[in-house]
């Protein structure tokens, strides 16, 4: 077959868009396939005529298709729901919580054992609620990566709270199988200790702070001003008044000349 932009030139090459034939010479390789030039060049043309934001704002975030009721039927699963949607540290947080404080209730008595479970009833029914939400945000473009981000930040500014919150349930959890029934016993001895420590960083923080004291720095003085300055000073330094020592120097300058 003849090339459609040289006649005379015989080919076996089609364009990948138009499907027209084209020769060697207007054979424009992309990716490997082969192009002629005005499908190069319409193409080109079709990506300026694109609709650009305004001026001053960024392109919205691309909305994804996840769905509310998938996201909520895996949240069933603590931390599944948050996976699902992409968001795995907070898929980290829902799952450690709510099963860590049900750990707790396992481990304690009657009265802490109501609370904790409560506690981690309204965790798990807020994740499912989370799940059905975040999955309607990112449909509607939201940036959940953006978020994730914050919630890793947050975590790594906080390693000391969380780490001995997962050792101290680990410790006890430890503790109930080596000596049986003994953290019934002590949680509130364990109680009275976490507040004292929870008092003791609040009043730290709440101490007042002596301002740093600022090391004394001698201002400089220019030839002129200390000569005039130690004029002045030897006058008040003499303990006689201005205008007497004036005097004097007066008649010590007539003494003199006469």
């Amino acid at each position: 077959m003849q090339c459609v932009f040289h006649p005379t030139q015989m080919t076996g090459v089609r364009c990948h868009h138009c499907q027209r034939a084209i020769c060697q010479a207007c054979d424009h390789r992309i990716k490997g396939s082969p192009y002629c030039q005005e499908c190069i060049v319409a193409g080109i043309n079709a990506l300026r005529h694109q609709a650009a934001p305004p001026y001053g704002q960024a392109w919205p975030p691309p909305a994804n298709n996840k769905s509310p009721l998938i996201a909520t039927f895996f949240a069933l699963v603590p931390g599944l729901g948050a996976a699902y949607n992409g968001q795995h540290v907070k898929a980290l947080c829902h799952f450690v919580l709510p099963v860590s404080l049900w750990q707790l209730a396992s481990l304690l008595g009657d009265f802490p054992a109501f609370a904790f479970t409560m506690g981690g009833g309204a965790l798990y029914l807020f994740s499912l609620f989370d799940a059905w939400q975040t999955a309607q945000r990112a449909r509607a473009g939201a940036d959940l990566a953006a978020e994730d981000a914050r919630i890793k930040h947050w975590l790594q500014n906080n390693v000391f709270v969380w780490g001995v919150y997962l050792l101290g349930i680990g410790a006890l959890t430890a503790l109930d199988q080596l000596a049986p029934r003994f953290v019934h016993r002590a949680w509130p001895l364990l109680f009275l200790i976490a507040v004292a420590y929870s008092l003791r960083g609040l009043f730290k923080t709440a101490a007042p702070v002596a301002p740093p004291e600022t090391p004394y720095q001698p201002r400089p003085v220019s030839f002129m001003a200390t000569g005039m300055t130690t004029g002045l000073s030897s006058t008040y330094d003499s303990g006689k008044e201005p205008a007497a020592s004036n005097l004097i120097n007066a008649e010590h300058r007539f003494d003199r000349w006469g």
